[in-house]
């Protein structure tokens, strides 16, 4: 069961879940826990660790924490001397009027004075820093050898290794096969260090099994090639007129008459042959994606419907099965070769570090070792944003603090599909689930609207919003006495929360085609922006109100080529 956290209730002991949904105040209630340890049981700061997910993060919690001690020593030594001096918050006040009526009001304030003399020393951290520390203190136990550099990033490493996986498999393989290979976005450099910079980060991800090697996936895209084009000549013709026959009422054109245009289906043979002849492997993929179910299914009505004729399956093997095999062959190679060349030059990754320290592969010797360096070191422990926290990361803070000393999980689960930043739901899940964990939540958020969090309440209510049955959305509230909206139209009634713009449509009421919609995105948003700025909407600041300005407005868009071709519309526009 999950109860509204009461920030002045008992501190309590063991392990504490706290879910905390973006501007909710968990920052505040991170701080004002610090704040209690010191003052209530008398914890060192230095001993306190907080570890957060970026440099950034870690120095404002640091910032935080240092202004709470300040403003409570302040005000609680003004108490003490009967001046009922007010703190900023109604929480805080709360807290100090409780320590000042107290016979420990003076060790109270003697342990925030000593906190804040030695708040440089705290460990609030990055898990990076940590586990360097971790490290730096017990290379011995764990057999690190101390000449053995740290390569932050490792980037360069890694495009070595990508350079000489490409070279293996491109240089000695027929031209067809190069630029087969060399048409996929997912094979181009810039992808494939995307990839390997995931797999070099995560060493606890499970990789697919080795499958052949380059050259056997040279053999494969050859024979499903030649298969492709024996179906063709037999199948393609009527498989065409199928498709276009599937496809009539949906208002979408199959993908090989989109394709196609006004040719002929009778001509497709001989087009594929003058592009596979001419090397113009971009144009022939096209072609043989055009008779792929994958391709088919996003057209119709109902993906359902898409036939599992033999030229439909072929062309879907001819397009994937080859880089499947490429890119697991890839994901060994890189992993195998980080580690070895890292060994040649006695250097380590993050990643690196990870594995070692992993309770998992750690004896129980070794194990009980670094227990006893925490115990000696740290007295609590509070995790900011354990969302992104990954498996091997979790395997380590429990065993050195679960069920042996405080350890406070801040986070929100619905972040934790968010694969990018490190999220892992299951993680998150084993983490949270035991059932001695005494879970929490901040159920009000002090940053949005009333009416937009009410809509949010109703959107995310149904089942698995978030993708995983696993993640509940819990509803928040906004503060007694908030403004409604701090946005209001000409007219002075409130703004709508949410607006939804419909652009399935062109104006004749006909469907958009997916490339015709993508290509007028840019000029629909503009229009909105156009619109929303010359509306007379006006913006609450401080007592009064204000007109919108552009820096008001923001546009969230999902791949980096989206936003330069908004930015060239904006510019266009005249819109800053």
């Amino acid at each position: 069961m999950i109860e509204p956290l009461d920030l002045n209730g008992p501190l309590t002991g063991g392990t504490v879940v706290l879910e905390a949904s973006a501007g909710t105040g968990k920052t505040y209630a991170l701080s004002h826990r610090v704040l209690r340890e010191v003052g209530e049981n008398g914890r060192a700061i230095d001993q306190i660790l907080v570890v957060t997910f970026t440099r950034a993060a870690a120095a404002e919690i640091r910032r935080r924490i240092r202004t709470r001690l300040e403003e409570a020593s302040t005000v609680l030594a003004y108490r003490l001397a009967n001046d009922n001096r007010l703190a900023s918050d109604p929480t805080l006040d709360e807290l100090i009027s409780r320590w000042a009526a107290s016979p420990q009001g003076v060790e109270v304030l003697l342990n925030l004075l000593q906190a804040i003399d030695r708040i440089d020393l705290a460990p609030i951290t990055t898990i990076h820093g940590f586990i360097q520390r971790l490290i730096q203190d017990n290379g011995t136990l764990l057999g690190l050898d101390p000449q053995r550099r740290l390569r932050e990033g490792g980037r360069s490493l890694l495009q070595e290794l990508v350079n000489d996986w490409r070279r293996s498999v491109l240089s000695p393989a027929p031209a067809p096969w190069q630029a087969w290979v060399q048409s996929h976005s997912d094979l181009s450099l810039d992808g494939l260090m995307k990839l390997a910079q995931l797999v070099d980060d995560d060493r606890d991800m499970l990789l697919p099994e080795p499958l052949d090697t380059g050259a056997t996936a040279v053999d494969g895209w050859q024979q499903r090639h030649e298969r492709f084009e024996r179906l063709l000549a037999s199948d393609g013709i009527s498989t065409g007129e199928a498709m276009q026959q599937l496809c009539k009422g949906t208002g979408n054109k199959s993908p090989a008459g989109a394709l196609l245009g006004k040719t002929k289906l009778a001509q497709l043979p001989e087009l594929i042959a003058i592009a596979r002849d001419r090397n113009d492997i971009k144009t022939y993929r096209k072609l043989v994606q055009a008779f792929s179910t994958s391709q088919l299914k996003r057209v119709l009505a109902d993906p359902d419907q898409a036939p599992s004729s033999g030229l439909h399956g072929a062309a879907e093997q001819l397009c994937f099965e080859p880089i499947e095999q490429l890119l697991t062959d890839l994901v060994h190679a890189l992993r195998q070769g980080a580690w070895q060349r890292r060994q040649l030059k006695q250097e380590m990754s993050f990643g690196d570090l990870l594995e070692r320290v992993d309770p998992a592969r750690l004896s129980p010797p070794v194990l009980a070792g670094l227990k006893q360096w925490r115990q000696q070191q740290l007295s609590c422990c509070l995790i900011d944003e354990f969302q992104d926290t990954d498996p091997i990361q979790w395997r380590l803070f429990a065993a050195l603090f679960d069920g042996e000393a405080p350890l406070t999980l801040i986070g929100d689960p619905k972040q934790a599909i968010y694969r990018f930043r490190g999220g892992d739901i299951r993680t998150y899940r084993s983490a949270v689930s035991t059932p001695e964990r005494q879970r929490f939540s901040l159920d009000t958020n002090r940053r949005s609207d009333p009416a937009l969090l009410s809509v949010l309440n109703r959107l995310f209510a149904g089942e698995a919003s978030f993708g995983s049955p696993t993640i509940d959305y819990r509803r928040v509230q906004a503060p007694e006495h908030a403004s409604p909206s701090r946005l209001r139209c000409a007219d002075g009634s409130p703004a709508p929360p949410v607006r939804m713009r419909w652009l399935g449509e062109a104006d004749g009421g006909k469907p958009l085609k997916l490339g015709e919609l993508r290509d007028s995105l840019p000029q629909r948003v503009c229009d909105d922006l156009q619109r929303t700025l010359s509306s007379g909407m006006e913006l609450q600041q401080g007592d009064g109100w204000r007109a919108l300005h552009p820096g008001d407005l923001a546009v969230l868009v999902g791949r980096n080529r989206e936003a330069v071709a908004l930015q060239r519309e904006l510019q266009r526009r005249g819109i800053p």
